[in-house]
């Protein structure tokens, strides 16, 4: 069973290290995370805000961990490049200001350990965007956190992914498209669509694929899938041998996201066995078309007032995808 702990309180920071302490700094001062030193000067319009190398430090015992077999550390935004030390040795950087990143620890702790990260926002011609409206604001800026895995787990090696991803495509002919029998069609569908359970066609549901991708770090056992309504009625579920790499399809009718006159959401649980992971991702079916500042949606226009439509769990035209976000 995974656990998650928070990794945020009591950071030392500093902006005038050249290279990571060996023992914690008490000359440093402390920091909670989400921190980002251009909180003042990032935002006082006079664009002259400092942009450099910043460190911070922090202890970690390993007696103060859970029980497991791997430990990883999860940074969900450090801007723009950074580097993680361990007792002084360099163990991992990342480039990218805006995309989380991971680090296995299990093989480099020992009983006390210093980590430090060296975070970088100056300009440079490598690490995307370039330029933009806003200020880059330097830091640790998201959640630290401290991931206790068994061997058999979602994988996190893979690209800062979550080791499961949803994807779902609203198409109107489930037959035509994927070549199905009406019987065929009528089973895959069956009590999928809040309409039809009240034994009436809803004018907002709309035949839907839904196939939910899962990556096993050492499987072992059952993968078990279900796909939960907004009620949290179970409208999906499947069972298979566990594989390192694996997608499984879902076919239902489904109750369309039609934004805040009807915020539908479905959600996609991945479990091994009789004992639940928690690793899920909600999925909003929708059509939409983004149209400057609106998105039409089952053939209703939404205002969006200039948030971006992948907040709500829809992106562009029939497909709709949103990672993993808890574990």
């Amino acid at each position: 069973m995974r656990q998650t702990i928070s990794f945020n309180t009591k950071w030392a920071f500093t902006k005038m290290a050249d290279e990571p302490p060996v023992v914690l700094p008490d000359r440093w001062i402390w920091v909670n995370i989400p921190h980002t030193w251009n909180a003042i000067d990032g935002q006082d319009g006079g664009s002259d805000y400092w942009r450099g190398t910043a460190w911070y430090a922090k202890e970690l015992n390993k007696r103060d961990l859970p029980e497991a077999d791997r430990y990883y550390i999860q940074f969900d935004g450090t801007n723009a490049r950074a580097k993680l030390f361990v007792n002084g040795a360099l163990i991992a950087s990342h480039d990218g200001g805006y995309s989380a990143w991971r680090v296995d620890l299990t093989d480099v702790l020992d009983e006390t350990n210093l980590l430090a990260v060296a975070v970088n926002n100056e300009e440079n011609k490598e690490v995307y965007p370039q330029n933009a409206d806003f200020t880059f604001y330097g830091g640790i800026y998201r959640d630290v956190k401290i991931l206790a895995v068994s061997d058999t787990h979602f994988d996190l090696d893979s690209y800062g992914g979550t080791g499961i991803c949803v994807t779902a495509e609203v198409t109107e002919d489930l037959r035509a498209k994927y070549a199905l029998d009406e019987s065929q069609e009528a089973a895959l569908i069956a009590a999928g669509s809040p309409g039809a359970r009240a034994g009436q066609k809803d004018v907002h549901t709309s035949p839907a694929k839904i196939r939910v991708r899962t990556w096993i770090h050492k499987p072992a056992g059952y993968l078990e899938v279900l796909i939960k309504d907004a009620e949290g009625n179970t409208v999906g579920k499947q069972s298979v041998p566990a594989k390192i790499s694996q997608e499984l399809t879902f076919f239902i009718d489904a109750n369309l996201w039609r934004g805040t006159a009807d915020p539908y959401l479905y959600t996609a649980e991945a479990m091994k066995a009789m004992q639940k992971i928690p690793a899920q991702g909600s999925t909003a079916f929708t059509r939409c078309t983004p149209t400057n500042r609106s998105a039409f949606r089952n053939t209703e226009q939404t205002p969006s007032t200039g948030t971006p439509i992948t907040r709500a769990g829809a992106i562009t035209r029939r497909s709709i995808r949103r990672s993993t976000t808890k574990w």
